[in-house]
């Protein structure tokens, strides 16, 4: 992969935002029993919360239906 390819899937995904690399993100999120990871549109139309966004009605129902049925999601 060439370093301009890396730039521009950087830039494209959100890791060249004045923000990144700020604050040392390590031990900031509490520990949880499963992870679940969603790539919908890109960084721009994510929410600071997606359980509270009005906006865009997919990621906020994904995350109601998982927190709904937790209880029945074997794997941890």
């Amino acid at each position: 992969m060439s370093s301009t390819t890396t730039v521009i899937d950087d830039a494209k995904n959100g890791f060249s935002r004045p923000e990144m690399y700020k604050e040392n993100l390590a031990g900031t999120v509490e520990s949880y029993d499963r992870h679940v990871f969603l790539c919908y549109k890109n960084h721009h139309t994510w929410p600071p919360r997606v359980e509270a966004s009005n906006d865009d009605p997919l990621p906020k129902s994904i995350a109601t239906a998982f927190k709904a049925r937790k209880n029945d999601i074997v794997i941890k």
